[in-house]
């Protein structure tokens, strides 16, 4: 095997490992901006929920239009609030569907509710998968020309080398 093959392999394959860790970071973080935005989103839902229970003392109407699905059940007991993902029966697409939901309590009227605000993912699952299908054909080309430009410049540096 000639020195500029066995060269330009090296730095093909070190500058592969290099693309898939960064995809697979960018991967990562961009999967945790989305969760945080819609974490962020059903945040505002909720201080929403929670300022016309307040004002009007009564439970807010329910879209059925809109894509958050809000449920309203009246609890004895306390739980906690926190995100969980879930599938869900979407009313809009009439399938089951990822959601992200939390659970929080309001009081209307002396009686307590428990308040279920579910966000759909399948935005996000989309969002991501054209974000991965974008970068694989972008590292692919990138891959292609820097093994074009590595072998060229390596084989102008050890053209004298070979004479």
């Amino acid at each position: 095997m000639k020195l500029i093959t066995r060269t330009s392999l090296y730095f093909f394959l070190i500058s592969l490992v290099v693309l898939i860790l960064a995809g697979t970071g960018f991967y990562i973080y961009f999967s945790f901006l989305l969760d945080e935005e819609i974490n962020d989103q059903i945040g505002i839902d909720e201080t929403h929920i929670r300022e016309y229970a307040a004002k009007h003392n009564a439970l807010p109407p329910l879209s059925p239009i809109a894509e958050t699905i809000i449920t309203f059940d009246t609890i004895q007991r306390s739980l906690p609030e926190n995100f969980v993902d879930t599938i869900l029966l979407s009313p809009l697409q009439d399938e089951y569907l990822p959601y992200r939901q939390t659970r929080f309590i309001i009081s209307v009227k002396g009686h307590n509710y428990s308040v279920a605000l579910s966000k759909p993912l399948f935005e996000k699952d989309d969002l991501l998968e054209t974000l991965i299908k974008s970068l694989g054909i972008f590292f692919i080309f990138l891959l292609l020309i820097l093994y074009l430009v590595s072998r060229w410049l390596s084989n102008k540096l050890w053209k004298p080398f070979y004479q």
